[in-house]
């Protein structure tokens, strides 16, 4: 099935899903880019007073621009969305889709983990070493301990618990790149989609016509 843009003179395309998802970056890009033309020239224009016929030519091309602007804005959202609509019916058909979220879920937990490594700071001390320390008396220097305020830095990991973690992030980093090469793999499959000519000009798919 092809997903189409139907508002637009059309050009059909099959490419692959890795292809057609740089093919939706690039519009999204030039989309933001006529967002900002549209928005800047439709915000209106601060003048001193009636400047003569040059500064109403040059207001009046500037208006120009920003409607030209907008309506491309809005043709790069339709094939955005047709493009878009196409990987999505494709990523459920191939079983992309459930690789994402597992990536995803496998992402997050990594992250986790490596954040709560980069947690245990050098110099804690662990809970049963604790004892060592007594509390500051008055008048006693509180700079020994390594701080401005005489704390004790308690890790409350141990060493081995430490080791599993760094054990389970490169568990979770080699499930990882499974994941991810079995979604490479996959989006080697090609797929038709028709979006307008003047997008696919404009993002080098087609030849500009004479």
């Amino acid at each position: 099935m092809t997903i189409q843009n139907k508002n637009a003179e059309q050009a059909t395309f099959n490419l692959t899903l890795s292809r057609w998802h740089n093919v939706a970056k690039r519009m999204a890009n030039l989309a933001s880019e006529a967002s900002q033309k549209a928005l800047a020239g439709f915000g209106g224009a601060r003048v001193d007073g009636f400047a003569g016929d040059a500064q109403i030519s040059a207001l009046k091309a500037r208006r120009v621009e920003a409607q030209e602007g907008l309506a491309l804005a809005l043709a790069l959202q339709d094939d955005i969305g047709a493009v878009r609509e196409a990987i999505g019916l494709a990523n459920a058909r191939t079983g992309v889709a459930a690789l994402l979220a597992r990536q995803e879920s496998i992402n997050r937990s990594a992250k986790l983990l490596r954040e709560l490594i980069d947690a245990q700071k050098p110099g804690m001390v662990p809970i049963d070493g604790l004892a060592a320390y007594k509390p500051i008396s008055q008048g006693e220097s509180r700079y020994f301990r390594g701080g401005e305020d005489g704390a004790v830095a308690v890790g409350l990991m141990d060493e081995n618990e430490l080791l599993d973690l760094k054990k389970r992030v490169v568990a979770l980093q080699a499930k990882g790149f499974s994941v991810a090469d079995q979604i490479n793999d996959l989006n080697r499959e090609k797929i038709s989609v028709a979006i307008s000519r003047q997008t696919a000009t404009l993002i080098g798919l087609a030849e500009p016509q004479e």
